[in-house]
């Protein structure tokens, strides 16, 4: 998952998310709603690995 917040840290806003703050957060809040909305689907291994539904 490191590799994901690297990626998503370039698209964050500087204002919101100095020194890239809170961002690892933001991720894990984006990351539950697509679950909840059935678009990301976790796999039950570990380290944790999602994919597309």
């Amino acid at each position: 998952m490191a590799h994901v917040q690297q990626a998503v840290v370039a698209h964050l806003p500087g204002d919101l998310f100095p020194g890239d703050a809170k961002s690892g957060w933001w991720m894990k809040a984006v990351q539950l709603d697509l679950e909840a909305k059935g678009l990301i689907a976790r796999e039950t291994v570990s380290p944790l690995r999602l994919h597309k539904a």
